[in-house]
């Protein structure tokens, strides 16, 4: 598949069918349908596409929190624009690099 990003500039994605985002505490939560693109330092995850398929936000001032049904998952920081989460980078069930951590 392949994406246009803000530039216009087309950018080849690699399908990755499940990506598993372990947080801090422990608990993971399974993404279906994803896209890694391998040009970006960073992959991104949707916050409207989590809300509409499983978590729930909590947002104040730089931080927010995210559950799903009323369990704390974790928490991410505004940093540039945009959430970084608080994620255990050593999750060893996804197949690509884990060093490309996720991002709201």
């Amino acid at each position: 598949m392949d994406l246009y990003v803000g530039n216009g500039t087309k950018v080849v994605t690699l399908t990755v069918e499940t990506y598993y985002l372990t947080f801090q505490i422990g608990l993971i939560l399974e993404l279906d349908n994803c896209y890694f693109v391998s040009i970006l330092s960073r992959n991104i995850v949707s916050v409207s596409f989590l809300t509409l398929n499983v978590l729930k936000f909590i947002m104040k001032g730089k931080c927010c929190s995210f559950y799903n049904d009323n369990v704390y998952y974790g928490y991410g920081i505004y940093m540039n624009s945009l959430y970084i989460l608080d994620l255990d980078i050593n999750n060893k069930k996804n197949k690509l690099d884990n060093q490309y951590l996720s991002h709201l």
